[in-house]
């Protein structure tokens, strides 16, 4: 009986220390009490969540696995050992983990978004939209889920259905800066550049180290010809991320676009080919080198 309250101990530290985000101490508390009590599956469960927070993914599967094999009727359990396995991109495990997440809870909205994230990952478009759409019916607050949605719509290009669904992710989480983002995208590819520039503005708002929103809002002004309001985008996701080469290269055309002088011109798209080369991305480094080529002929 003492070592089980030893134990109790043990977790109820580690999960403070949790709450601390005080990861490797709360493993090492949770991995005491699964020493004294080797069937503890909340210990288990616990320390599987330390784990994915420092993205130790496999070791948190493992603890999850445990911990369903002790106590196989934990929807919870079930549900994160799904997350992991999206994130190594194992993408038809996870499906397998949120179903039986849904059969031990069938009122499991975030078990159903999650499905749907990974039904989109593996191309299942309607699949997914199937379970968006039963994620928000079970609760019609869930911003994410009508994100989520909202993205398959684009995908689909329904663009309509997707401006719809971000903008009630956004009626619902006025500060969801990725829903404005998104919505941002879909004006842009309606050509709706002016309505594209505020929703990339009000997620920088809400985000201001979001270089692609940024970056993207470069585009919708250089569209509109507002080649200097451009680069100052461009520059600035390049300060937030100076690893982005769409960054770059957007910026070289605007430049050239504004009759900016040919060697800051190319010094840009030159970054940007030895960004796209470091990346693997041959058929962007072709691109690339033709523009510079026909720049150097101006």
């Amino acid at each position: 009986m003492k070592e089980l309250e030893l134990a109790a101990k043990y977790l109820n530290s580690g999960k403070k220390r949790l709450v601390r985000r005080d990861y490797q101490g709360a493993i090492a508390d949770f991995t005491k009490a699964i020493e004294i009590n080797p069937n503890y599956a909340t210990a288990y469960y616990n320390r599987s969540i330390a784990r994915h927070k420092l993205k130790d993914y496999q070791g948190a599967i493992a603890d999850y696995n445990r911990s369903i094999e002790i106590n196989p009727n934990d929807a919870t359990a079930y549900y994160n050992r799904g997350i992991p396995d999206v994130l190594l991109k194992n993408n038809q495990v996870p499906i397998t983990d949120f179903i039986k997440a849904i059969e031990i809870n069938p009122n499991y909205g975030e078990a159903y978004n999650n499905q749907g994230n990974s039904r989109a990952l593996l191309g299942d478009y309607q699949g997914a939209i199937a379970n968006f759409t039963t994620a928000i019916e079970i609760n019609p607050k869930n911003s994410e889920a009508y994100n989520n949605r909202g993205l398959i719509h684009r995908q689909l290009k329904d663009y309509q259905g997707a401006i719809a669904d971000f903008t009630k992710a956004i009626e619902i989480n006025p500060n969801h800066a990725t829903a404005y983002y998104n919505r941002g995208n879909v004006r842009h590819e309606l050509k709706d550049y002016r309505g594209a520039i505020v929703d990339y503005t009000i997620a920088i708002e809400i985000n201001p180290k979001d270089s692609q929103a940024y970056n993207n809002r470069g585009n919708a002004r250089t569209f509109l010809e507002d080649y200097h309001g451009a680069m100052t985008d461009f520059t600035k996701a390049i300060e937030i991320n100076p690893n982005y080469p769409e960054a770059y290269k957007n910026r070289g055309l605007a430049r050239t676009f504004s009759g900016d002088k040919q060697r800051r011109i190319i010094a840009d798209f030159q970054k940007a080919a030895q960004l796209f080369e470091k990346q693997g991305r041959e058929a962007e480094v072709q691109k690339t080198l033709e523009i510079i080529a026909k720049v150097k002929n101006l």
